[in-house]
């Protein structure tokens, strides 16, 4: 999302993800292609590369609700916190 690209979500093994581990949002509602298999990973990154977004404004939208806050130093700040924690 940060970075504002299409974005592919695989769920091969969905239901048996959702099943163990769950899931904290609406899958269908992620603002990406959702493909089953391999076909369709195929199709959907040829639709990328063809220059096709169809989710430009629904990412825009949930870059919206998860980084409410953007300080000009993130990168650093995301950095200083990962070395802390080694």
């Amino acid at each position: 999302l940060i970075f504002d690209r299409p974005i592919i979500f695989a769920h091969f093994d969905h239901e048996s993800y959702c099943k163990e581990v769950g899931l904290a949002v609406d899958y269908m509602t992620l603002p990406g292609d959702k493909v089953k298999d391999w076909n369709e990973l195929t199709c959907s990154v040829l639709k990328i590369l063809d220059g096709r977004d169809l989710y430009k404004e629904e990412r825009k939208d949930w870059f919206g609700k998860i980084y409410t806050e953007i300080s000009p130093s993130v990168c650093k700040d995301l950095s200083d916190q990962i070395v802390s924690l080694s």
